[in-house]
């Protein structure tokens, strides 16, 4: 598991095989990314007092670029953040 301090948050993510937007599925993302290098669930309170699931999919594409933080609530990107540098 890679610990990440998020940074930024942007709006897209340029894999290999295309851009990444927020609302595309989980299936696109590993279409053009490929498979993340971890992937983390946890639950947050969402209003209304319900909780949601959030599964965090983090891509390491190494130190000339920087770890990255894709955040779903069930099979939609909803949030990227930016960490640090790559390793």
């Amino acid at each position: 598991m890679f610990s990440v301090v998020c940074q930024a948050r942007e709006d897209s993510l340029r894999c290999k095989s295309g851009l990444v937007m927020l609302g595309e599925s989980k299936l696109e993302i590993v279409s053009k990314c490929g498979e993340p290098a971890s992937k983390d669930t946890s639950e947050r309170r969402a209003p209304g007092h319900k909780y949601v699931t959030i599964e965090e999919w983090t891509y390491n594409f190494g130190p000339s670029d920087f770890i990255h933080v894709l955040e779903f609530e069930g099979s939609t990107l909803k949030a990227i953040k930016r960490g640090d540098r790559g390793f």
